[in-house]
C-alpha cells in the first residue's frame, strides 16, 4: 500500500473559493518557517472569508467612515454578519496569547481579525495577541473549523473529506507536503522534537523531491545550562557540515542534498529546520526492508555506508559522524532494483576544523543519549566514557570505525537487534569469513586494533 501524501489541513478548501484557498494553504505552509508572514496570508484570508458571506447572504454592510469610496472594514463585515447570524457557530472556548504573555478567551473571529492586524501594524498593547507560532496555530484552528461548516453547508453534508481536527504535525513545510511524521530516538541528544518523511512536486504534478525533516525548538537547546554564546555557535555550525562537504565537492550516494530551510536566526520562527532532500523515495534501514533483500544487496549497503563514511573522514576538513546507527541510514532504490544507501542526520557531527567547529560542542553534556540498548551498543567504549564525563581525548575517527562494525554486523544479520550481533551468526548467513572477522576487528574495544575504512572496502564483497 503506497504511503499518503497529506495534502496539509486545507485541501477541501479547493471546493469553496479558489481565492481563500491559496491564502489560507500559502499561510499552513509558513506557519513553521515564518509566523508573522503566515499571519498576513491569513489576515487576507479573513478579507475572503468575510466577503464569501456577505455575498451569499446579501448582508449589507456600511462603512462610519465620513470619506466617500471608502470600503468598509473587516471589523464592520464581521459585525454586519454577526448581526445577521451568517457567523458559522464554532464549538469550545478559544483563547489567545497576549503580548504580556497573559491567555485570554475571546471570540474566535476577534482573535483572527485581531492576530493579523497585529501582524500588518506593529504597534501592540499588552492584551493584543502576541505575534508568535502559538497564535498561528490558534487561528489556523479557527480558519480550519469556520471553514468546515461552510464546506458541509454548500455540500449539504454530502462531504467528499472525512472530517478532522485540525493536525499541525501534516502542516506541509515550505512546499514539502507530509508523508509521515515521528518523535526521533535521539531527541534528548541532538533536541530534534519532529521527523518528517515528505515530498515535494514540480509544476507538471509529478514528485520532485523526497525529504527527511528535522525539526529542533530553539527554546530548547540551551537546556544543558551551557553558555549562550557556545549554544549558538553549536546549533549555527550544523550548517557547517553542508558548508564543508560543499567546498570538498562530495557527492553522496543517493544525491543527498543538504538543506537548512529555518536557521537559527530566522526571525519570526521558533525552529531550526534541516531538510536531507533525496531525488528517490528514501526508506528507513528497518527489520522490514532488510529481510527482503538478499545477503548480497545487503553487502552492497555495507559497502556504500563504509565508502560514504570514508569520504567524509578523509575531506580536506574531516568529518566524523559521531551518531552512526540504524537510525541514520536511509535506502534508495536505484533504476535496476539495486539498493542505495545514503548516511544522514549529522547533527553530532565533528568537524575537525578551527573554522567550522564542532556540531555539539561536548555530547558528554548529554548523558541521556542513546537511552535504550539497541542505541547504545552502537557507542564504542571509550565513547560512552566520554559521555559519562571522562575528559580523555579520544579518536571520532577510529569511534566511527566501531559504530559502523556494530552496524554492518545488523545490516548483513537482516535485523535490528538488542544487542550485537556476533560473528558465529554472521558466518552461518553466509558472510565471507574474511568479512566476518574485518568487523570483528571494528569492534574491538581497543581503538588501535581497529583497521582502516579502506582496508574494510577492499574486504567487502570479495
Amino acid at each position: 500500500m503506497a504511503d499518503e501524501v497529506k495534502k496539509g489541513n486545507f485541501d477541501f478548501v479547493r471546493e469553496i473559493n479558489a481565492d481563500i484557498f491559496k491564502r489560507v494553504s500559502e499561510a499552513e505552509s509558513l506557519g513553521r518557517l515564518d509566523y508573522k508572514t503566515a499571519g498576513l496570508r491569513l489576515r487576507e484570508a479573513f478579507e475572503v472569508f468575510l466577503d464569501i458571506l456577505i455575498n451569499e447572504y446579501q448582508v449589507k454592510v456600511e462603512s462610519k467612515s465620513e470619506k466617500k469610496d471608502v470600503k468598509p472594514s473587516s471589523s464592520e463585515k464581521q459585525k454586519a454578519l454577526y448581526r445577521e447570524k451568517r457567523l458559522p457557530f464554532l464549538k469550545g472556548d478559544w483563547y489567545y496569547l497576549a503580548v504580556d504573555g497573559g491567555d485570554i478567551k475571546r471570540n474566535p473571529y476577534d482573535i483572527w481579525r485581531l492576530y493579523g492586524n497585529q501582524c500588518a501594524h506593529p504597534e501592540q498593547r499588552p492584551d493584543d495577541p502576541a505575534i508568535c507560532y502559538e497564535n498561528i496555530i490558534v487561528i489556523l484552528e479557527i480558519a480550519h473549523d469556520a471553514l468546515w461548516e461552510i464546506y458541509k453547508r454548500k455540500r449539504n453534508g454530502r462531504t467528499t473529506y472525512k472530517r478532522t481536527d485540525f493536525n499541525p504535525n501534516v502542516m506541509p513545510i515550505g512546499d514539502n507536503y507530509v508523508i509521515k511524521y515521528h518523535k526521533p530516538f535521539d531527541k534528548d541528544v541532538t533536541h530534534c522534537v519532529m521527523e518528517f518523511e515528505t515530498c515535494s512536486y514540480k509544476d507538471t504534478g509529478r514528485v520532485d523531491k523526497y525529504s527527511i525533516i528535522r525539526v529542533y525548538d530553539k527554546s530548547d537547546i540551551d537546556e544543558s545550562g551551557m553558555d549562550v554564546k557556545l549554544v549558538e555557535r553549536r546549533v549555527r555550525d550544523v550548517e557547517a557540515f553542508g558548508e564543508a562537504a560543499s567546498e570538498a565537492g562530495i557527492q553522496f550516494a543517493g544525491n543527498v542534498v543538504v538543506d537548512v530551510l529555518s536557521k537559527m536566526n530566522s526571525e519570526y520562527s521558533p525552529f531550526y529546520i534541516v531538510a536531507y532532500k533525496f531525488s528517490s523515495k528514501p526508506h528507513p534501514l528497518e527489520k522490514e526492508y532488510l529481510a527482503g533483500i538478499s545477503i548480497q544487496d545487503r553487502e552492497g549497503i555495507c559497502r556504500q555506508i563504509t565508502e560514504t563514511i570514508l569520504k567524509l573522514h578523509s575531506l580536506s576538513t574531516p568529518i566524523y559522524h559521531r551518531n552512526i546507527t540504524y537510525d541514520c541510514v536511509y535506502i534508495c532504490e536505484r533504476t535496476k532494483g539495486k539498493p542505495e544507501a545514503s548516511i544522514i542526520k549529522f547533527d553530532c557531527a565533528k568537524i575537525d576544523s578551527g573554522e567550522f567547529g564542532t556540531v555539539i560542542q561536548s555530547v558528554k553534556d548529554k548523558q541521556s543519549m542513546a537511552q535504550t540498548q539497541m542505541m547504545m551498543k552502537y557507542y564504542a567504549p571509550e565513547a560512552r566514557a566520554y559521555l559519562q564525563g571522562a575528559s580523555k581525548s579520544i579518536s571520532w575517527e577510529k569511534a566511527d570505525v566501531y559504530s559502523l562494525g556494530i552496524l554492518l554486523a545488523d545490516i548483513l544479520n537482516g535485523d535490528i537487534s538488542f544487542k550485537p550481533v556476533p560473528a558465529m551468526k554472521l558466518e552461518t548467513l553466509g558472510v565471507n569469513v574474511d568479512f566476518v572477522q574485518a568487523i570483528e576487528r571494528m569492534r574491538n574495544p581497543n581503538p588501535d586494533a581497529r583497521p582502516s575504512l579502506e582496508n574494510i572496502i577492499s574486504i567487502i564483497g570479495q
